[in-house]
């Protein structure tokens, strides 16, 4: 008896459709989840490698569904072919010292910082002091992921397992989506950011100007 039913990304719609719903062919809006637009942030200057290597990002908790050991994996691909980078992982959660170990199996354990949980502000303050080159996410299930553009809103390029909602948040350019599960796809996709600044940038424009049309939360509130 809705009168409309929202959902927050197109693939969203797909899955209930293909469960059986009526609705959501028949009342359906798409109406994304939105982000605060940051200002005054310079997307035009490479990130500072303050720890000597670019950093990748990874904002999500330590759970099976998230994949983190394909980014790890990507870490000694990237590590093997001299590509200079350290993956910091933010978030907790079961795997954590499993996914440690895993590190150090591989002789990777200098290259991956596990931060722990951190609070929203402090990930945001780490896109703002520009140390983030890249931002990355490995999932396996995936709504529209928050930390993805929060991340392009910063301009900072992204790298994401194409799952769920990724595919429709990074279409025409404006990041770079890769088979789930592939960690040499993830380590070409990452090179490809790190090796071309000329890249870097394209992404980090594109990125945010997605995020300005589509996911600025003053507009989906209003949509909504």
């Amino acid at each position: 008896r809705a009168s409309f039913v929202r959902f927050i990304s197109e693939s969203g719609r797909e899955l209930a459709s293909a469960a059986g719903s009526r609705s959501a062919s028949d009342k359906a809006k798409i109406v994304h989840v939105g982000v605060k637009l940051p200002a005054d942030i310079n997307i035009e200057t490479a990130p500072e490698a303050k720890t000597g290597r670019p950093v990748l990002l990874c904002a999500a908790n330590l759970i099976a569904s998230k994949a983190h050991a394909d980014l790890i994996r990507a870490v000694r691909i990237l590590h093997d072919r001299n590509v200079q980078c350290e993956l910091w992982l933010a978030g907790d959660g079961p795997l954590r010292k499993e996914l440690e170990q895993y590190a150090r199996s591989l002789n990777v354990g200098g290259r991956v910082r596990f931060l722990g949980q951190l609070p929203r502000q402090e990930i945001i303050r780490l896109y703002r002091s520009r140390v983030v080159a890249c931002a990355v996410l490995s999932s396996l299930i995936e709504g529209i992921p928050v930390s993805l553009m929060e991340a392009m809103s910063f301009g900072v390029p992204v790298v994401a397992a194409h799952v769920g909602g990724v595919p429709e948040l990074l279409r025409g350019g404006c990041g770079i989506s890769v088979p789930p599960r592939d960690a040499e796809a993830l380590a070409q996709g990452i090179a490809e950011i790190l090796s071309s600044e000329t890249t870097r940038r394209r992404l980090a424009l594109a990125g945010r100007a997605r995020i300005e049309a589509e996911y600025a939360v003053e507009n989906t509130a209003q949509a909504l």
